[in-house]
């Protein structure tokens, strides 16, 4: 009986240390970075596929209803610029998020907009209706800037956690032999000659940061209040052309009222 126990025991423990070297020798091959970039890319193809076939589609499904049923009361589609402004800000933010992850991103999401843009232009032009109010881009430029903006700082959150506190992949990447990207990037600017890496360390400096931002506020500051006085002056033209139209035509009138006299 003991006998029986002891080879049992003795199997067991062979069959635990045949798996555990297996464990040992098996590649585990794991990038997350990898996994990252390919989710990201599934929301480019999906924004690409659901702007082709749901908004230009709908619009073109919607033209030619109204073409050949021949309803007056349905009219013809408009163009509308706001959300299609919105999808580019959309797809950028994407590439802002996957850049990191995925470098040749920007390439694809370039690719399709180019696409997406061809699409929309033949799509406005033969079934869209005019528009009848004129999309004026000046009212909504600071809108569109400070949007941007936004959607630059939010994405760039992401991309700095991954650099400064995630540890890279054992398995790929040029990272994969240091804990931190940020280590690596550290090291190489420590290679580089003393004037240059000097430049470098002064420009991560808040001695720099500070005033550039500043000196940003101000810009910003600045063309807000000149596009203020440039609509005012605007308005002040508007006004003016406005009532010397008036003067003429109460001129003319007088004018024909000494004649009829």
């Amino acid at each position: 009986m003991e006998t029986m126990c002891a080879r049992e025991i003795k199997f067991r423990n062979c069959v635990t240390e045949e798996l555990q070297l297996e464990r040992v020798e098996e590649p585990r091959f794991c990038c997350w970075e990898n996994k990252v970039g390919q989710q990201i890319l599934q929301l480019v193809f999906l924004d690409l596929i659901s702007q082709i076939f749901i908004r230009l589609g709908k619009t073109l499904a919607l033209a030619l209803f109204v073409k050949h049923c021949k309803s007056d009361k349905l009219g013809k589609p408009s163009f509308q610029v706001s959300r299609l402004y919105l999808d580019l800000v959309y797809g950028q933010c994407l590439v802002w998020l996957g850049l990191y992850f995925m470098p040749t991103l920007s390439l694809l999401v370039a690719i399709g907009q180019v696409i997406i843009f061809y699409l929309t232009y033949w799509i406005s032009l033969t079934c869209c209706a005019p528009p009848v109010n004129i999309f004026r881009a000046s009212r909504s430029g600071t809108f569109n800037l400070f949007v941007l903006a936004a959607s630059l700082f939010i994405c760039m959150m992401p991309m700095a956690i991954g650099v400064m506190e995630l540890e890279p992949s054992a398995s790929c990447g040029p990272y994969k032999p240091d804990l931190r990207v940020y280590d690596t990037l550290v090291e190489k600017i420590g290679r580089l000659p003393g004037w240059l890496s000097d430049a470098v360390h002064f420009i991560s400096t808040p001695a720099f940061v500070l005033p550039v931002v500043i000196v940003l506020l101000f810009l910003v500051c600045y063309y807000r209040a000149k596009s203020v006085t440039h609509k005012e002056e605007a308005d002040l033209l508007r006004d003016y052309l406005s009532y010397t139209r008036k003067v003429e035509m109460r001129r003319i009138v007088a004018f024909n009222r000494d004649n009829k006299g």
